[in-house]
Formats: C-alpha cells, structure tokens, sequence
C-alpha cells in the first residue's frame, strides 16, 4: 500500500477541501458533513500509513484512540447525512415546490446538524459499549478500531450502518419515480429560479445513490463478514466485555497476511475511504449551486400572521402579501375606504428582489 495509497489519500482530501469553501457560503449543510468526515479520514489514513510504515511503535497512545474513535462512526458519518439529503430531494419533488418559511428553514438546519454530526457522534458511545479493548495497532496501517463481537454488539453498532443505506435508498427510488410521474411539473418548478438548477437537482441525486451504492454493499460485506469468519462470544455482562480494557493489541504484517479474510478486509475498507469525496464534488459549488439539505427552497420574508401566495412564471417569482379582505374594504363607504387604503399603503410589498433563494 506504500506509497500509493497514502498519496491516493492525500489527493482525495485535496479534491474535498477545494470544493469545501463554496459549499459553506451557500451552506450545503450535509454536503459539508460528508466532505469533512471524508476529509478527516483521507488525512488520518494517510498519517498512519507514512508513521506506521514497516513498524509497530505507538509514540502517542492518544492519536490512537482518536483514530480508533474516528475510523468506528466514520461509515456512519457518511450514510447519515446521505439519509437527510435523499429525504429532502424527495420532499421538493413531492411538493413540487421551493419554498419554505424562516421556522422551516431553521428546522431543516436542526435535522441537517443532526444528521450530519449528532448521530455520528452519538455512535462514538454506542461503539464504546462494543468495545472490548482500547485499540489494534497494524503494522503498515496504524492505529485500528476493535469490537467484542457479541450479540449487543451487531444489535446496537453492526446493523445501523445497513440500515441507514436502506433508508436513502428508498427514498432515493421514491424520489426518482416521483420525478417521472411529474416531470413536466417539476421542471416548471425550476424555471423561476435564480438559483435552482434542474440538473443540479438530478446530478444531486443520481451521485447521493451512487454514493449509496458504493457504500451500502462495503458495510453489508462487513456485517458478514464480521459473523462468519469470526467467533461470535455470548454477551455476559458489562464487566466481561469491558475486561482488561486498556490493552492495545499489536499485529505484525506477517500475522495479517496468514489470514486472508483480514486482509481483503482491510485493503477493502483502506482503499474505499478515497472514493467517499465523490458526493462533496457535486455541482459547480459557486453561488448559483443550490443546497438541498440544511437551507432547502427559498425563504419567504413575511409575518406570519398574514397569508402569501407564491406566483411562478418564466421570468419572475412574486410574492405578494394578501389582504383576505381586501375587496370587501374597498366596497365599503368613504371613510372605512380611505383608512383602508391608508393601512394597505404602510404595508411594504415582498417583491422578487426581497425574496432570498436558499437553494440545495
């Protein structure tokens, strides 16, 4: 694997970190959140395969347990937030809209920081009940992550990795029959805007299922894996799987090599870290690529005590506050006319430029 692959690694975070920047400005909430768990593991990757090259030393005991921590939910951080984005793409195309109010979009960025970075974290813990030791240290590749398979073990950790991947794409699939049943609809949905781009939409889509792809047989073969060609031990208490806990255990080439189901194992998992920057490279990433994830539709500045009707066209999207009894005030007599008109006057239209197209 050296030296190819910690340069293949270091190409990778290059490729994310360029495209990183723009999405921030246009705050494509999960985007980033794949890019950065992509990011941080390309680099950790690439460390420990140059520190670790032909030795097993550990200098710093606690860069393992942050590697050991990051590599355990680093699979989650990337099927999570492909969960919220695949959700949303199939909420505009069910909609069929772009809009959204400033609570929906703050909503959106509660499940967007959710998605993205409290489950991941939130695994970090569920990890720790798995956890028989405190780390593996391979020659060649570094500091590892280690689980007691039990039962608890593939209940509580193994199977949410699968199961996220299942989630994405079946929204993924219901998302992509909603588009044909309404294609012409959706695509009229798209022509008003400054800042949506039907084929940004499609592209977003097409690459966060081919991220799925990838992604969801790795982790399947890994649950698999893990139960066949392992012993699977009875979970007996909390005291027996945590037992001698701060052991690290050290493993040379030679005892790697001598078993072939670890070494497909790891050269698999190694070498598909470089493949999950592929969703963060969607789009242009300027400020016309749209975000579909934390920031969804266009936010609509208005109060919320008053109603808005959105008008669609091929040249302009107007918002308009509406009086519900408007015509009725202009019927009525002289005075209640004129004061009428008078409170219509102090009331501010929304137009076009007012409105702010928070997109994908």
């Amino acid at each position: 694997m050296f030296p190819g692959y910690p340069i293949f690694c270091i190409i990778s975070a290059l490729l994310a970190i360029i495209t990183i920047p723009a999405h921030y400005q246009t705050g494509n909430i999960s985007i980033i959140a794949i890019g950065l768990w992509s990011i941080g593991g390309n680099i950790m990757a690439a460390a420990n395969t140059i520190i670790w090259h032909g030795n097993l030393r550990n200098p710093n005991p606690i860069w393992g347990d942050i590697c050991q921590a990051y590599f355990a939910v680093m699979a989650t951080g990337l099927s999570s937030p492909t969960v919220h984005i695949q959700y949303t793409l199939w909420r505009i195309a069910r909609n069929r809209k772009l809009w959204i109010t400033p609570q929906q979009r703050r909503r959106q960025k509660i499940w967007a920081y959710f998605f993205g970075y409290g489950i991941p974290i939130l695994f970090v813990v569920i990890h720790y009940i798995a956890q028989g030791h405190r780390y593996d240290v391979i020659e060649d590749l570094g500091p590892a992550p280690t689980t007691y398979l039990t039962p608890v073990a593939f209940a509580l950790y193994y199977v949410w990795d699968p199961l996220l991947c299942i989630i994405a794409l079946v929204f993924s699939i219901l998302t992509y029959i909603t588009c044909r049943r309404h294609q012409k609809e959706i695509a009229n949905m798209f022509v008003s805007s400054k800042k949506h781009n039907a084929n940004q939409y499609y592209r977003l889509l097409f690459l966060s299922a081919v991220l799925v792809f990838i992604h969801f047989p790795l982790v399947f073969w890994v649950v698999i894996a893990n139960g066949v060609d392992y012993t699977i031990y009875p979970w007996i208490s909390w005291e027996d799987t945590h037992s001698n806990y701060m052991r690290i255990l050290y493993m040379t080439r030679f005892m790697v090599e001598h078993r072939e189901g670890m070494v497909a194992a790891w050269s698999v998992s190694y070498w598909a870290t470089g493949t999950t920057t592929l969703v963060p490279h969607e789009g242009p990433g300027d400020k016309h690529s749209s975000e579909l994830t934390g920031d969804l539709g266009e936010k609509l500045p208005h109060n919320q005590d008053q109603d808005v009707t959105v008008f669609t066209s091929t040249s302009l999207a107007v918002t308009r506050v509406e009086d519900e009894d408007k015509d009725k005030d202009l019927s009525s007599s002289g005075g209640e006319k004129e004061r009428d008109l008078e409170a219509q006057k102090e009331k501010p239209e929304v137009t076009a430029e007012e409105t702010e197209e928070v997109g994908f």
